[in-house]
């Protein structure tokens, strides 16, 4: 039986996740990226910022984890936003920026998780 619906579920949630970053970005006057690679975000300094939503039901995760997503974050503000879906879109009632010094001592200890598992795939 073929599937009657126009997306698949990882692709709604995709197209979800994208409008709420790119509501996030616009909320913070920052210029979202073209590309799925890199940062998310940068500001008029040219600052970079990697934008996470979370919802009580879904959170936005960090794709392809590693060394190169590691790198990023230490040179990325890291900005979270927490609010509510409506029938009319994302709520954001808070917002949280890390700037990425204070990340260090949290990205060491999944760096230390991580590193074990590099070899399985």
């Amino acid at each position: 039986m073929a599937n009657s619906e126009p997306f698949p579920a990882a692709r709604r949630r995709q197209v979800q996740d994208d409008s709420r970053e790119i509501q996030l970005a616009a909320v913070l006057n920052l210029q979202r990226s073209e590309r799925r690679t890199g940062s998310d975000a940068r500001d008029e300094s040219d600052r970079r910022y990697e934008l996470k939503t979370v919802s009580p039901t879904q959170v936005t995760t960090g794709r392809d984890v590693g060394p190169a997503y590691f790198a990023r974050l230490r040179r990325s503000y890291l900005v979270v936003a927490k609010g509510t879906r409506t029938d009319y879109g994302f709520t954001i009632e808070e917002i949280w920026v890390v700037a990425p010094s204070a990340m260090e001592e949290w990205l060491q200890m999944h760096e230390a998780r991580w590193r074990p598992l590099q070899g399985i795939a």
